[in-house]
């Protein structure tokens, strides 16, 4: 049975709960050292199902130049109540097949499964932390936390492994906003950082 990476809720918000989008600087703990003391494996039967915990979802985003890879979930596979929903970022679980290290270690082997599983990607693969997302206005999310990472990617070249369940095309930035209102709530999140980011450097 598998067994998925969680941290009880109450432990992710002892600096203070926070809704959407918080930047890796602005979270004032140490992400990793706390999963090393607090986090746990956990049947996803029973983690699916129960708030008190959140599992752990490393979310990454591809971007090559001003261009973002956009993915749709199609209706096959994967998460049902996403399906058919546009989305800016891959993401997937932490497994207790992934190692039963609980740190920096797992979530990197565990990233690096999830982008090789669902990408054919030619170029170099160096995935920053940029910050964290907390969504509790859906079922999907009372029950999950990402970790959003960034692939500043070298080439264009990418494209999905499983086309029954996914589909996906590079898109420029200003094109984005086309996708948004079917976009599932954690990539209008994310979209919503990037466009005030933007916002900044404009």
């Amino acid at each position: 049975m598998e067994r998925v990476l969680v941290v009880p809720t109450n432990r992710l918000f002892q600096e203070g709960y926070f809704q959407g989008f918080k930047s890796a600087k602005e979270l004032k703990i140490d992400f990793v050292e706390m999963l090393n003391n607090y986090s746990m494996f956990l049947l996803r039967r029973l983690a699916e199902k129960d708030p008190k915990f959140k599992q752990v979802i490393p979310y990454i985003v591809f971007k090559f130049h001003n261009e973002f890879f956009i993915f749709r979930r199609l209706g096959l596979g994967g998460e049902p109540r996403l399906h058919n929903r546009f989305s800016l970022g891959i993401g997937g679980h932490i497994s207790s097949l992934d190692g039963s290290n609980k740190g920096a270690k797992v979530i990197h082997e565990a990233i690096r499964r999830e982008f090789e599983e669902e990408l054919y990607y030619a170029g170099s693969f160096a995935p920053q932390l940029v910050g964290f997302i907390n969504d509790d206005s859906n079922e999907v999310g009372k029950v999950h936390f990402g970790m959003v990472f960034l692939v500043d990617g070298t080439s264009p070249h990418i494209k999905v492994r499983e086309t029954s369940n996914l589909s996906g095309r590079l898109v420029t930035f200003e094109h984005l906003t086309k996708f948004e209102p079917q976009m599932e709530s954690w990539s209008k999140i994310i979209y919503g950082h990037l466009k005030r980011m933007n916002q900044k450097v404009n």
